[in-house]
């Protein structure tokens, strides 16, 4: 995997774009709130604009998520949907998987491998 791209004192962002697979996997740990939102949606843009086939956004270690890391995320969704990528949330966190279900997006972004609990 390759260095954080982004790394503040509570999150972090990285990616393995530079390998040129047609599926590419954004990292992201730590709290994705308002200060986080924009590295979030930076990344997941070059991502979906490399021209990759699949994003999957791995949010295993994401502690907290809010309404504006919510936000980054859908607006990646139909950004990916606009450019033929598709884009899926895998091995969502307990506190990601609570925000999605609260907000009913939940069957939208996790994979249906993960769209279980």
């Amino acid at each position: 995997m390759a260095e954080p791209l982004e790394r503040s004192s509570h999150f972090t962002v990285s990616s393995d774009l530079a390998t040129g697979s047609p599926t590419v996997t954004v990292s992201l740990e730590g709290e994705i709130d308002a200060a986080a939102a924009p590295a979030v949606s930076s990344e997941l843009t070059a991502v979906i604009d490399s021209g990759c086939s699949m994003v999957r956004v791995d949010m295993s270690n994401v502690s907290f998520l809010d309404s504006s890391g919510l936000n980054a995320l859908l607006r990646a969704n139909l950004e990916a949907g606009t450019a033929g990528t598709s884009l899926h949330i895998d091995q969502p966190s307990d506190a990601v998987r609570r925000l999605f279900e609260m907000a009913g997006v939940r069957d939208m972004l996790i994979s249906a491998t993960d769209n279980h609990g």
